[in-house]
């Protein structure tokens, strides 16, 4: 798994990207009948971060929104949000990991990550999550690729 960490890291340009994930936590939230493998999920997941500005908070959201917190100013396309994005996660100690708490039948929100902004619930059954931890975003950015394929990758972040 480490080879696979490292192409993307590479295939991305992100050799600062720390990416902690075991191959235990994949095999537990593989499923026979989904349609996303975990590495293509992974490419979603950090091709995501890099460029998905339409949700709050999320790692370009943030950069197009307050472009002057992050050290941007002049002419500010995708193309520069992408790169900078790509410098900053690069220079901290950004850590990528998969949320691995197990649903619950006695509590509906164990295992239940949400977007606050949507109102949509996502669980381990039908979705990767993933995390970005120890960012220069936000406390942590969530993104979720659907197991099925059928829904789009989505990016936002959390206080």
């Amino acid at each position: 798994m480490t080879q696979v960490f490292e192409e993307i890291k590479q295939y991305f340009e992100l050799p600062g990207l720390m990416i902690d994930i075991s191959q235990q936590d994949i095999d537990t939230q593989s499923l026979s009948s989904m349609n996303v493998s975990f590495d293509e999920a992974l490419k979603q997941a950090v091709f995501s971060l890099l460029n998905d500005g339409s949700m709050d908070e999320s790692p370009i959201w943030l950069l197009s929104e307050m472009p002057e917190e992050y050290g941007l100013s002049g002419d500010i396309n995708s193309e520069v949000l992408t790169q900078h994005a790509r410098t900053l996660i690069n220079e901290s100690s950004a850590t990528l990991t998969l949320f691995t708490e197990e649903t619950s039948s006695d509590d509906e929100w164990v295992g239940v990550v949400m977007n606050g902004s949507t109102g949509n619930k996502y669980t381990i059954k039908d979705y990767w999550i993933f995390k970005l931890v120890n960012n220069p975003f936000i406390d942590l950015n969530y993104v979720v690729v659907d197991k099925s394929g059928n829904q789009p990758t989505c990016c936002w972040g959390a206080n």
